[in-house]
């Protein structure tokens, strides 16, 4: 009960951030390919997740978010009978190694909202975009199941 108010607070918070890159992916395949960089770029989202600002505050900021982050992580169950095979999508643990990961990732956890979902389907355009969302959501496929499965209200979620 609390977690899901914590998670609406959230979504909330991130809507204007949301309808900017919505807006910036409206612009056009020049945009898309700038935002795609940013997107899946390995380098990029390492240096924005790692404690190594001169700022504390921004040190702290970055501690607080990526414990938050953890335990979102940690409460998005998978199916257990898929640990017997070896596929990156069925194993326990995520690892993110890109914003689009985290972005789909997120997208599970608020229970695909619809501005964020309506983002990045805009964004397929892009070929290269296109793989990369496709390999991040598949990695998130067997949690999506579960997290269906479990929904309270089905009919919200879709």
């Amino acid at each position: 009960m609390e977690s899901e108010r914590n998670y609406q607070k959230a979504l909330s918070d991130a809507d204007s951030f949301i309808t900017l890159l919505h807006s910036l992916s409206q612009m056009g395949a020049a945009m898309r390919f700038v935002m795609t960089r940013v997107l899946t770029d390995l380098g990029v989202y390492m240096r924005m997740t790692e404690e190594s600002s001169e700022d504390p505050d921004v040190n702290i900021h970055l501690m607080e978010s990526n414990e938050k982050y953890k335990e979102s992580l940690s409460s998005l169950r998978h199916p257990v009978f898929f640990e017997a095979y070896d596929y990156p999508a069925l194993q326990n643990s995520l690892h993110h190694r890109t914003f689009l990961d985290e972005l789909v990732f997120w997208t599970v956890i608020f229970k695909f909202p619809q501005k964020l979902v309506c983002f990045l389907l805009n964004m397929l355009p892009d070929n290269t975009y296109k793989e990369a969302f496709t390999r991040a959501f598949v990695q998130h496929y067997s949690r999506i199941s579960v997290m269906l499965v479990n929904s309270v209200d089905r009919k919200s979620v879709v």
